[in-house]
């Protein structure tokens, strides 16, 4: 019984490593955002302890970016996955405290720690970065 257990938690272990890798991450990101943003891009980084959705779309204002922080807030499904999140440490990944999702009109931030959504407005090094990956220079 005490071996099932040791093996049972070994694979646990080992399929966590890469279902919370920043690479694994990235992967469900971009596969959650797709079907609404079909060029978005996926980045997890462990050391400012964010995931980001870059959308990859342009012509979206700050008054969609307001619109998209309300749906966000309120839409279950979306805060049951980003809850799940949290388990990360747990089977070895790091500690993810905010989900950016990134327009060209400005972020919604999601603080998964404190369970806030705001909007963020898109610094010009932000707004660089963001046409950078998304390949729109």
């Amino acid at each position: 019984m005490r071996l099932t257990f040791v093996l049972f938690a070994l694979l646990l272990q080992q399929r966590g490593c890469n279902m919370v890798s920043p690479e694994a991450i990235k992967g469900k990101v971009e596969e959650a955002l797709r079907p609404y943003f079909p060029n978005a891009q996926g980045l997890a980084n462990p050391q400012t302890q964010a995931i980001i959705g870059f959308t990859c779309t342009q012509g979206m204002g700050q008054q969609f970016v307001e619109k998209m922080q309300a749906y966000i807030a309120t839409d279950r499904q979306i805060n049951q996955q980003l809850s799940m999140v949290q388990f990360a440490p747990l089977l070895g990944g790091a500690h993810y405290r905010y989900f950016m999702l990134g327009f060209d009109g400005g972020w919604v931030r999601y603080d998964m720690d404190a369970h806030q959504v705001a909007t963020l407005t898109m610094t010009p090094q932000a707004l660089q970065a963001y046409r950078q990956v998304c390949g729109f220079n």
